[in-house]
């Protein structure tokens, strides 16, 4: 037998002898395998351990809970440093006792706790949101700042952040008003379109220190964005010049809804003449809507005889029927009865459009000061062309009962009209007029 050093890795010493290799490998299988073997444990605790260490865990948790219930204030921020060292997991498996805990304690106003407890019922995600708004809407500012913070960090879900904005209405103090418009701004203003209408009008809760980011809204691309930021304005009552002099501005919006919005918000915060320089060259606009809109909100004005001349106007001249009706109903809700308008409703009679014809023979009496020209006046227009007139002025005659009495030969004769409305109208105001005998 001969041994040597063979070729191989370094520091190894390998056998030369032939057969005793294959010798050697046989005798250390049979060791190996022939011995018997200790069977290894299970991975991780046995059943009873890990129910033994569940329920310690659980015993501590119960007296942390105990501590900062009771105990000093040492105590308490030892117990709070233990749970909030916790998992998720074991923090959920004890979320009742724990979240009761949390809200007996922040009702307690400690000052020094709860802003730490504020932020372990976050960790409970909405089930938490009822401890946090505790604070949120208590009486201490610092509680109710620590709180909205905690509640702008709690994630997407809008339903959560909107609870911070219920503690607005205890302090508009101005870091609360900052801290909201920040929030507003991060989950709101940069998101879909919905979510940036919401946006704004959440700002429009939060008072003056808003009108900043509304006055940025009113430059947005999103014609939609630009309306409903004047309508929270307008719904603010602000005071602010240069928010004023941008939305006057505003007028010739490109988009008609915005310029609608704008004559909104002008006839709620203006003066008078202001109003009227702002909405006369709306009367004149090339949508129709707009146009409808500014004498709507003309007729809610109170009476002013350059808003009855310009209306009037309209009424005779407008090309389209439905500006021209508008125009009508606005001088009946703003005129008392005038010669004026008493004729320039005769006129309307003959207007160009059957719905203006029809209605300005029915509000004729609205206007008239003298019955008897009045009847003579409905007596008239019993043989207009329009059928819609005639029936509307038998109507109006039979309202005037027995003053009607001179248009008994005219109705007698419209007995006999084709169209059946101004039949039935002609039979009504007979009737009134010369009552049928008893017996």
């Amino acid at each position: 037998m001969r041994l040597g050093f063979a070729s191989g890795p370094p520091g190894c010493i390998l056998v030369d002898v032939p057969g005793i290799r294959e010798t050697i490998l046989f005798i250390c299988m049979i060791c190996y395998f022939g011995c018997e073997q200790e069977p290894r444990p299970p991975a991780g605790p046995q059943p009873f351990e890990q129910s033994a260490e569940v329920l310690k865990r659980d015993e501590d948790v119960r007296k942390c809970l105990k501590a900062l219930l009771n105990g000093r204030l040492e105590d308490q921020r030892i117990a709070l440093g233990f749970l909030d060292g916790l998992s998720d997991r074991v923090l959920k498996a004890n979320e009742q006792q724990v979240l009761s805990t949390i809200e007996e304690v922040i009702n307690e106003r400690n000052q020094k706790l709860t802003p730490k407890l504020l932020e372990l019922s976050a960790r409970f995600g909405d089930r938490g949101v009822p401890a946090i708004k505790r604070a949120l809407t208590g009486p201490e500012p610092s509680l109710r700042i620590a709180a909205a913070r905690v509640l702008s960090r709690m994630g997407t879900k809008e339903k959560i952040i909107l609870v911070t904005f219920a503690g607005l209405q205890a302090e508009r103090s101005p870091e609360l008003t900052n801290l909201a418009i920040e929030v507003i701004e991060s989950h709101w203003l940069g998101g879909s379109l919905a979510q940036r209408l919401e946006g704004l009008g959440l700002l429009g809760l939060l008072g003056q220190r808003a009108v900043g980011k509304l006055r940025e809204a009113l430059e947005d691309d999103d014609a939609a964005v630009r309306q409903k930021a004047l309508s929270v304005l307008s719904e603010m009552h602000i005071h602010d010049k240069k928010a004023f002099e941008q939305i006057i501005d505003m007028r010739r919006d490109s988009d008609p809804l915005v310029r609608m919005e704008v004559l909104r918000f002008l006839a709620r915060a203006v003066k008078p003449d202001t109003f009227w320089k702002a909405v006369r060259p709306a009367l004149r606009d090339a949508d129709a809507a707009v146009r409808i809109e500014a004498i709507r909100l003309l007729g809610r004005r109170p009476q002013d005889s350059r808003s009855i001349r310009a209306l009037v106007e309209l009424m005779h001249t407008a090309r389209d029927s439905p500006t021209a009706v508008a125009s009508l109903e606005a001088l009946k809700q703003m005129a008392p009865k005038s010669d004026f308008l008493f004729r320039a409703f005769r006129k309307a009679c003959h207007s160009a459009h059957s719905r203006v014809r029809g209605a300005a023979a029915g509000a004729l009496a609205i206007f008239a000061r003298d019955t008897k020209k009045l009847v003579r006046v409905l007596t008239g227009l019993l043989t207009n062309k329009d059928p819609v007139v005639r029936a509307a002025a038998a109507h109006e005659l039979s309202e005037l009962g027995r003053e009607a009495r001179p248009a008994r030969s005219a109705l007698k004769k419209a007995l006999g009209d084709e169209d059946r409305r101004v039949r039935l109208a002609a039979r009504m105001a007979l009737d009134v007029i010369r009552p049928k005998r008893k017996g």
